[in-house]
């Protein structure tokens, strides 16, 4: 493992050779400032506020000999001085973490104690609500994404000498902000169709099996639903069920009817065969 000031070298290194990253003639200036955590908070930085503010990996690497109750709510007062002290008013704190259930896992803790806490920042994503994290009541689930990424070739051996996955990213991350919209708000500006709407996000690889699909999903008022489509159900409507994805922020627009809204599923998570499906996030490009 690279120490940090080695760290630094390698990666200022690595973004002086900009072909690699398919940057061409494109010049990248790096400065790098080493600063410690005190109490809590980061020493002033040059440049004052910013824009984009990006943790990387840097919360499973703090207070590993706390308890994790103690080390949720130190890790989210460290987010909570980054907003105040480091972030720009209209700026975005994004914080990103490996995978792997435990690190996930305190992700999702120190989120519920942000968003649910005193004058809570913005989360701005992935989630479409600011409730309880539903995945943190069963032991074994946890939350993240999944993007179908192919790396350049120069990087593939490097990610096979470090054991690391080569076909796709892995992560768990958060995005906080000081003021602005949620997402939620943003996705459902967008959409003017008639009936009863439902504004959810999907959190798992579909499940496919005989005469139907299934998946599970998250939805704008914090339930974590499993969504079904019987295959005798499929529709131009909702075709697009389909081809979602882990990740995939989503609207179900249920049928109007004479006598009032149909909602687009029912109390055992069964999409009707009317019930419209709309995608709001990026497709992601297919594995190779």
């Amino acid at each position: 493992a690279l120490g940090a000031a080695a760290a630094i070298h390698e990666a200022v290194r690595a973004a002086g050779a900009g072909a690699p990253f398919g940057l061409g003639d494109v010049a990248v200036s790096v400065r790098t400032r080493e600063g410690r955590f005190e109490g809590g908070r980061l020493p002033p930085l040059p440049g004052g506020r910013f824009d984009l503010v990006v943790l990387g990996q840097v919360l499973s690497e703090l207070d590993t000999t706390l308890e994790p109750e103690a080390r949720a709510s130190r890790h989210a007062d460290i987010l909570r001085a980054l907003l105040a002290d480091v972030v720009d008013e209209g700026g975005s704190l994004v914080v990103v973490e490996p995978a792997l259930r435990e690190r996930a896992r305190h992700l999702h803790a120190v989120r519920d104690r942000l968003v649910l806490g005193e004058a809570p920042p913005i989360l701005f994503a992935p989630c479409l609500h600011a409730s309880f994290c539903p995945v943190l009541l069963a032991e074994g689930d946890w939350c993240h994404e999944d993007r179908g990424v192919d790396l350049p070739p120069w990087l593939v051996p490097l990610a096979r000498a470090a054991g690391l996955r080569f076909q796709g990213l892995t992560f768990s991350y958060l995005v906080l902000r000081r003021r602005g919209p949620t997402l939620r708000e943003l996705v459902a500006a967008r959409i003017s169709v008639p009936g009863e709407r439902v504004h959810l996000r999907v959190v798992s690889d579909r499940m496919p099996s005989k005469g139907k699909v299934e998946l599970f999903a998250c939805t704008e008022s914090g339930a974590r639903v499993r969504l079904r489509r019987l295959d005798r159900d499929t529709a131009e409507a909702n075709a697009a069920f389909d081809e979602l994805g882990r990740g995939d922020v989503v609207t179900l627009a249920g049928a109007p009817e004479p006598d009032g809204a149909r909602s687009p599923f029912d109390e055992r998570g069964r999409l009707g065969q009317h019930a419209g499906v709309l995608v709001h996030a990026a497709r992601r490009p297919q594995r190779s």
